[in-house]
């Protein structure tokens, strides 16, 4: 009993982890993006789709980018 509760725990912490992960990125392509550029939409697929590692590519390859330009 002991060993699936270990096991359980071993499977679900990874899982709530990357989960906040991608939540945290979505949130920031969102809100943060400009809407008024076609690459919200194009970041938005990207981390959608992409789940943990688009999420990854997004917040290394765009949100310093987009940081540097409009501050935000």
């Amino acid at each position: 009993m002991l060993l699936l509760l270990l096991l359980l725990l071993l499977l679900l912490i990874p899982l709530a982890v990357g989960l906040g992960f991608w939540t945290f990125a979505l949130f920031e392509c969102l809100v943060r993006e400009p809407s008024s550029e076609p690459t919200r939409m194009k970041w938005l697929l990207i981390v959608c789709f992409g789940t943990v590692l688009g999420a990854a590519a997004y917040l290394v390859m765009r949100r310093p980018l987009r940081i540097d330009l409009y501050g935000r």
